[in-house]
């Protein structure tokens, strides 16, 4: 019983904890979104400009106070990009909340205004599991500790913008992969 006692109040705070989280996700405001990113097919800018879109997206939305976060059960918005090959076709989306699409939008516009946000049905659901389903994915992993840094695109001379014929982009290959 003694045991009981000590582990029965973190237990019930676990619970309690998931409780409002899910509370939190279901007010009607977090409502998630997925949009295609229709890329044109010459982009001129380097990387640097994709690097400038993700510095503000990490500018913090500001709802993660000790209180907020135990209490009332916030927690810090998420988004993913996320990359499918249908059929050799490559299609990128964003996935996020339906009220930081402002920021987001505002973010993908400032660097690349030529680009097109669309709606998009969620591609995964498309599909059942089976273990006989020819389907096939991957997660990179470092060979390396983490405080050996991955190859940036000053690496590959990418942010002086060379002649197209000199440009040696490294996503190229996986993206023909995936083709």
């Amino acid at each position: 019983p003694l045991w009981l006692a000590i582990k029965l109040p973190s237990i019930g705070w676990y619970y309690w904890h998931h409780y409002i989280v899910h509370q939190f996700l279901e007010l009607p405001n977090q409502e998630p979104i997925l949009l295609e990113i229709k890329i044109p097919k010459i982009i001129s800018k380097s990387p640097r400009a994709m690097e400038e879109v993700f510095n503000m997206f990490h500018i913090s939305p500001g709802t993660t106070t000790k209180f907020q976060t135990l209490w009332k059960g916030q927690i810090i918005p998420w988004f993913s990009f996320e990359i499918e090959s249908r059929e050799g076709e490559i299609h990128f989306y964003l996935w996020a909340w339906k009220r930081l699409l402002p920021r987001l939008e505002s973010a993908l516009f400032s660097q690349y205004p030529e680009l097109e946000l669309v709606p998009a049905v969620d591609y995964s659901k498309k599909f059942s599991y089976s273990p006989n389903l020819a389907t096939w994915g991957t997660d990179y992993r470092l060979k390396e500790p983490d405080e050996i840094p991955l190859k940036t695109y000053y690496d590959f001379e990418l942010e002086k913008d060379p002649k197209i014929e000199f440009k040696v982009d490294p996503f190229v290959g996986i993206l023909e992969g995936m083709a």
